[in-house]
């Protein structure tokens, strides 16, 4: 009988035992379960089987609830508890979680009843737990080098979140410890020993608002010095935290002796989540052609090891594309490499870098840091290195906040704001300037609604006339005023496109409402006449205008 399958989906169950804790009786539930088997066996196999077996291994649980109930019978004493069991070797993905009583019941010779009341089998989050507590140990020697390290996890699985750590956990932060290595951050239960320290809750609460991504923080318990990094490692679709990861640690030798080596603080930063990239120059047995990295830093720009167990620094120039105008200049990371191999910049703070992935060639957004760990006598460096993080999500959605607003919402034209940014890096080219013809009283006579489908109609045409040549953009300025940009092209070019819209948006507008006349009054200018872009703009519009009046003296004279 497989007591896992037995007990799975039931809530509560119970076992009642003799002195000898085999089992004489069981709930009504299990034994209308085919659980008849379990009569007369030992509730030690019951136990065994139930929190260890081929996948999950607990057997210190076992022997101490064993010493539980053998304490219960000599004591005569009633038990409840809840209790939370997990795999101690972090091999399987779950743990169950239960409210256990021991009651003892006086016949003719003392019996026992062990209770188990709100059974669940929930999953672990597996990811975290083997990964930060076994290969992140792996994959940075530093961290083994630290005797007072603990390190822990966030779980929102729960109902309320708890937070799992290891034995050193309640050292650094001088509370009780946990039977069950699980921590409240509340007093609203009574489970698991409550976490009081504010450096901690503070950190946990700006993570859970999303007001940070990353937290780190340095406080004195008892004469020591402690230090706590947080960051956000997991979340849900809606953007709400799932896993919370860090580390605390003693940092009173640090900060006594203030000149421990850099590199520690970077890896103490990477081991605060599985992904930040650390790259590391060791000028003294190297050139600076090469470098070393985490295995984080080589995923992401899918780099190549050499032979020699190092990175090339060429590598790293292939993967850099030209950053966005109002993010940042890519150049700018070069040059700072530079400066510090020459000894003249002691490191970089949040450089931002877009790459294109060598292996796989997706494009990322990362955040650099770097700094002199050790230098020479002229000040040139012998070895530095810094840490990379990606924030493609963080810019993503920054650059669609800049694209609305460089967007005219109702057209969804370039608006004016675009116009001057484009315009400041142009050399050559002419300006069309549009002004719609008593658009006012197309307004007043039909309503403001036909007015907006009138100047969607306007916006469509420049649209789809623009990209049938090269180099024009089209932007809505203010109202009912319009401005193309040619670069390049000549001035009869300015003709022919006022008579190709004016032609697309009287049938436009006729196929909406027959018999509304819609025109615009156009203007040009030269941009290599202008002094300035602005210029360049009034000259286009006072020659809009000055056809605007040619066509009313026209009216006039019929």
């Amino acid at each position: 009988m497989n007591i896992r399958d037995l007990v799975r989906n039931k809530k509560n169950f119970s076992f009642h035992l003799n002195e000898k804790l085999d089992i004489e009786a069981i709930s009504y539930d299990l034994y209308s379960n085919r659980g008849k088997d379990l009569i007369n066996e030992n509730i030690e196999v019951v136990l065994s089987g139930l929190f260890c077996n081929e996948e999950f291994s607990n057997e210190g649980y076992v022997k101490s609830l064993l010493l539980k109930l053998k304490n219960a019978i000599d004591t005569k004493t009633n038990t409840v508890e809840q209790v939370i069991v997990s795999d101690v070797n972090l091999k399987a993905p779950f743990y169950y979680s239960f409210s256990l009583g021991i009651e003892i019941v006086m016949i003719k010779t003392p019996k026992i009843v062990l209770k188990f009341n709100r059974f669940e089998e929930s999953f672990a989050n597996e990811e975290f737990y083997e990964k930060l507590f076994k290969d992140i140990e792996k994959e940075f020697d530093v961290f083994l080098k630290r005797e007072k390290i603990s390190r822990f996890v966030v779980d929102y699985s729960f109902k309320k979140p708890k937070v799992y750590a290891d034995n050193n956990f309640p050292v650094l932060l001088n509370m009780k410890k946990s039977e069950t290595n699980y921590y409240q951050l509340t007093d609203s239960d009574n489970e698991n020993p409550v976490i009081h320290l504010d450096l901690f809750l503070k950190g946990i609460k700006l993570l859970e608002s999303n007001e940070l991504t990353f937290y780190t923080e340095e406080c004195m318990i008892d004469n020591i010095w402690i230090k706590c990094d947080v960051k956000i490692v997991k979340k849900d679709e809606q953007g709400n935290c799932l896993l919370i990861a860090g580390v605390v640690y003693d940092i009173s030798s640090r900060n006594k002796h203030k000149d421990i080596e850099y590199l520690y603080t970077i890896y103490e930063k990477a081991i605060t989540s599985g992904g930040i990239g650390v790259f590391y120059y060791n000028l003294v047995n190297h050139s600076q052609e090469y470098f070393d990295c985490n295995i984080i830093y080589k995923r992401m720009l899918g780099l190549e090891q050499q032979e020699n167990g190092y990175y090339l620094q060429s590598d790293f120039t292939k993967c850099l594309l030209p950053l966005e105008d109002e993010i940042g200049d890519n150049a700018s990371i070069l040059k700072s490499l530079s400066n510090i191999m020459k000894g003249d910049l002691e490191g970089t703070n949040d450089d931002i870098l877009k790459i294109k992935n060598l292996q796989t060639n997706e494009i990322k957004y990362l955040l650099s840091s770097s700094k002199i760990d050790l230098k020479y006598e002229d000040g040139t460096p012998k070895r530095f290195g810094g840490i990379v993080i990606d924030i493609t999500d963080r810019i993503v959605k920054e650059k669609k906040q800049i694209e609305f607003a460089y967007v005219d919402e109702l057209t969804r034209l370039s608006n004016n704001r675009k116009l001057y940014k484009d315009l400041k890096n142009k050399k050559s080219g002419i300006g069309l300037f549009f002004d719609l013809d008593n658009f006012k009283k197309i307004n007043d006579k039909n309503g403001h609604l036909f007015g907006d489908q009138v100047l969607r109609i306007y916006g469509n045409s420049f649209l789809e006339i623009s990209k049938k040549y090269n180099n024009v953009t089209s932007y809505r300025l203010y109202g009912d005023e319009f401005f193309v940009f040619a670069e390049g092209l000549k001035v009869d070019f300015a003709n022919t496109f006022d008579k190709e819209l004016n032609e697309m948006v009287t049938k436009k507008v006729n196929d909406l409402k027959p018999g509304i006349k819609v025109a615009a009054s156009m203007g040009y200018s030269i941009l290599d006449d202008a002094k300035d872009f602005e210029e360049f703009i009034k000259l286009a519009d006072y020659a809009m205008y000055k056809e605007k009046i040619k066509g009313r003296e026209k009216n006039y004279k019929r």
